[in-house]
């Protein structure tokens, strides 16, 4: 499984704390089998979110690819327009 990392996901592991950055790393690199994951619905449709913490992985798996798009704080969820993307195409 190969993983992609949006240039804000990595800005803001970047800056967390190393005890929440390790937990956040390990806890996406065990996607897409292991973990709290729920698949979104409506226009966020083929993406799925990841509980980490408090911060909520928002990603999408296409082609044996984990393409994580954005880190969320649970108050963020509900207004995230994003939609995942591969940075690399």
């Amino acid at each position: 499984m190969q993983y992609d990392f949006s240039r804000d996901v990595m800005e803001k592991i970047e800056k967390m704390d190393a005890d929440t950055a390790w937990k956040m790393h390990s806890k996406i690199m065990a996607l897409p089998e292991f973990g709290e994951i729920k698949a979104l619905e409506g226009r966020h449709a083929g993406q799925y979110r990841l509980r980490v913490g408090e911060w909520r992985v928002i990603f999408a798996v296409e082609d044996e690819k984990v393409l994580v798009g954005y880190l969320l704080p649970p108050a963020g969820v509900a207004q995230g327009d994003e939609k995942v993307e591969n940075d690399n195409d």
